[in-house]
């Protein structure tokens, strides 16, 4: 059994604690691995290796030796990076009808919408 199982509180047999939140050693609460180790990369990054990551890419954008699918990948981490993924437009579906929901709902308590 692993870890992440041993230390999960099984009060709900997803492994939630009374307040719905995640248990302390479950892959998906706060203090999971995954995060942590995302912190500490981002902690040992600093400006000259973003510049360097950018730089390589862009050799790979010029270079005349460079293979289609080698362009193409590099292409897309600079744009994703440097305007983020397009939105899914699912979701921003989904969000426009949380928000007319919420709209309703505020409307049926009487509430002024802010």
């Amino acid at each position: 059994m692993s870890a992440i199982i041993q230390n999960q509180s099984l009060d709900t047999p997803d492994g939630r604690d009374g307040a719905g939140r995640f248990a302390v050693g479950h892959k998906l609460s706060v203090g999971n691995r995954a995060s942590l180790h995302r912190r500490k990369i981002d902690e040992a990054i600093d400006d000259s290796d973003i510049d360097l990551a950018l730089n390589g890419l862009r050799r790979i954008l010029m270079d005349e030796k460079a293979r289609g699918q080698e362009i193409v990948s590099a292409a897309r981490e600079l744009l994703d990076r440097a305007g983020g993924r397009p939105a899914s437009s699912d979701l921003e579906d989904r969000v426009s009808m949380i928000e007319t929901g919420l709209a309703r709902l505020l409307e049926h308590l009487g509430a002024e919408p802010q």
